[in-house]
């Protein structure tokens, strides 16, 4: 058995060793292949923001995220109103929002914009599921 495999481009290179990273790209390609996705949650949690966005991406998704995190700019209460209508836009144009729902928490802003996608009739996916699984 070889250990190259063929790029895009038809190129003969190293098969890469299925990792953590391999075994989240199979678990969000179950979740979803080819859509756009909005990632919604407490911007607290910036580090799982990047790690959903890398793993829906290398699924073969478009995922939109957060512009701005809390811990990057202080004065981010001035703009909140600009933020969150940026942020409905964002959900309005997906076919999904994935929420980042760390230990099944899910702020007041959250909690508003799942309600603004389920009303719109948008697909709704959680980090967590109710028994406090990780799905991803």
């Amino acid at each position: 058995m070889s250990n190259l495999q063929e790029d895009l481009f038809g190129h003969a290179i190293p098969k890469a060793k299925k990792t953590e990273t391999h075994i989240g790209i199979k678990k969000a390609k179950q979740i979803a292949i080819g859509k756009t996705i909005t990632l919604c949650g407490p911007t607290i949690y910036k580090y799982e923001y990047a790690r959903v966005n890398m793993l829906l991406t290398l699924a073969g998704n478009l995922v939109i995220s957060c512009g701005v995190f809390r811990d990057d700019f202080k004065d981010i209460e001035e703009y909140r109103f600009l933020l969150e209508s940026i942020h409905r836009h964002k959900i309005s144009i997906s076919d999904m929002v994935f929420v980042i729902n760390v230990n099944n928490f899910v702020g007041k802003h959250t909690s508003e914009e799942i309600a603004y996608a389920e009303s719109i009739n948008k697909e709704v996916v959680y980090l967590f599921d109710e028994k406090g699984n990780k799905v991803l």
